[in-house]
């Protein structure tokens, strides 16, 4: 079955979750060329209805989205990362209990970045209950952690040391402390970085671990059914993947 997104839409990433509160997944799209975000709301049976458009704005060019609680309403919101004009911006659920996935657009309050964002991920890095928001550039070799605050402003931005042109970034808790830690793909470097959290917006120095040629893309799970979180990464240029299945003590094993 194919669910359209929209004539030149140039559609560069997608995410599942429940955008509406039905018990049923949903799906939101990145649609770089007509700079808007689209969601498409899911019946339960594998169609979808047509998609509820969310604008960002001349020349944002989204580029990747992810999910996250993002203040306190248990509310599902979504973030958006603009290739465009070199920000990331907040659209809150806005549901008030009617199940019709609306979704208020917060309007960039003064992040912006030198680097365009390639890729971010989002979890709660230090324990507020928030989810904050990790940032991986365009040839740069470093990650940026944006703190949200219950008011929807991002008051800290934080830097942390990656490999060389960091391509996407995941998180997950790869040491079985309860504290969320991330992993950055290094296109240049083929290998990934992986950032153990103290579980306060802090992380320790990375550790590498060889890839593929030209790794692009990470993905988390636990793939070998041990209750440790595995890595598995795309090569682009071996035309390949990597697992890199977890010890559970933050080191993996070689792919």
């Amino acid at each position: 079955m194919t669910s359209a997104t929209g004539g030149g839409s140039d559609l560069r990433y997608t995410v599942a979750g429940d955008m509406n509160d039905d018990g049923q997944l949903d799906i939101v799209a990145a649609n770089y060329g007509t700079n808007d975000v689209g969601i498409l709301f899911g019946l339960g049976n594998g169609a979808f209805l047509n998609q509820m458009i969310f604008d960002t704005g001349v020349n944002s060019h989204p580029s990747c989205i992810a999910l996250g609680y993002f203040n306190s309403d248990t509310q599902l919101d979504f973030a958006a990362a603009y290739d465009g004009i070199m920000t990331v911006e907040i659209f809150l659920g806005s549901r008030n209990g009617n199940g019709n996935g609306t979704f208020i657009r917060q309007i960039s309050d003064g992040i912006h970045f030198v680097l365009a964002p390639l890729f971010i991920a989002s979890g709660d890095i230090n324990g507020d209950g928030i989810s904050e928001i990790v940032v991986a550039y365009d040839d740069s070799d470093n990650v940026d952690l944006l703190v949200a605050y219950n008011n929807v402003s991002f008051e800290n931005q934080m830097t942390f040391s990656t490999g060389n042109f960091p391509q996407s970034v995941a998180v997950g808790d790869f040491n079985n402390d309860t504290r969320l830690d991330i992993v950055v793909a290094n296109i240049n470097d083929n290998n990934v970085s992986v950032l153990l959290g103290y579980g306060n917006g802090s992380f320790q120095n990375q550790m590498t671990f060889s890839t593929g040629h030209f790794p692009q893309s990470v993905a988390v799970g636990d793939f070998n059914n041990d209750t440790r979180l595995d890595i598995v990464v795309t090569n682009q240029n071996s035309k390949d993947v990597s697992v890199l299945l977890g010890y559970g003590n933050g080191s993996f094993q070689n792919q």
